[in-house]
């Protein structure tokens, strides 16, 4: 649980919803302190057989043979702006993002995911070269490194 500038509650329909704004200290590193970014995440629950209820502490599940949990979070960022915005509300843009999986099944929410994932993922790639030592085994490199030689496999600390 995020006990810093959040608050969590219970909704209908099995949901927990977390909503809260970054509050900061001013911070010569990091800015003016201030309110900053507002946030929100749900979870949805959705059981077979059972049920699930509304506690004051969360929500409980009985005779429940399977619970799929469906977590979306969003902010108030706008990214065309570079800033937050006031007219972004993550509560609403949860509930929109939780609504587009009503009618789905769990292997095409699961390859949607995974589409938006790849997506932005794999549009970049990262190679410091081919890794000529591979074939040997970790304790190994590890002590040919502790006595000074090099390891292409390794990223040098700065």
């Amino acid at each position: 649980m995020r006990d810093k500038d959040a608050t969590f509650q219970t909704m209908a329909d099995g949901k927990i919803l977390m909503t809260g704004q970054i509050t900061d200290k001013d911070d010569p590193r990091s800015g003016p302190g201030g309110d900053h970014m507002k946030f929100s995440a749900i979870a949805k629950l959705e059981n077979k057989d059972g049920e699930i209820e509304n506690t004051e502490s969360g929500i409980s599940c009985r005779a429940v043979s399977e619970v799929t949990i469906y977590l979306t979070a969003a902010t108030n960022y706008d990214i065309d702006n570079l800033d937050t915005s006031n007219e972004i509300d993550p509560v609403s843009e949860c509930e929109k993002i939780l609504s587009g999986v009503n009618d789905l099944s769990y292997a095409e929410i699961k390859e949607a995911h995974i589409a938006d994932h790849s997506e932005m993922f794999d549009r970049v790639s990262l190679s410091f070269g081919e890794d000529t030592l591979a074939h040997l085994p970790t304790n190994q490199r590890l002590n040919r490194i502790k006595e000074g030689a090099i390891d292409n496999g390794t990223c040098p600390i700065f």
